[in-house]
């Protein structure tokens, strides 16, 4: 019966903290997604994706005038 009430207890006390977690992600969620997310990944985009596409074309032109020569 005992360890009944502490396991009851101790859901709530995960559900309360589950709670509070979900308020901050929504609070949160709210301010920053709307703004920095594209640009985020418009940066993202620019200065990792691009130069990994310019390098791989790179090697594959090189790869390919090697084997033809």
């Amino acid at each position: 019966m005992d360890s009944e009430k502490q396991i009851i207890k101790e859901l709530k006390n995960i559900n309360q903290s589950l709670d509070s977690i979900q308020e901050r992600l929504d609070e949160s969620e709210g301010k920053s997604a709307s703004i920095f997310d594209p640009i985020k990944a418009l940066l993202i985009g620019l200065f990792i994706v691009g130069p990994v596409i310019a390098i791989a074309y790179g090697i594959i032109l090189f790869i390919n005038s090697w084997l033809s020569a």
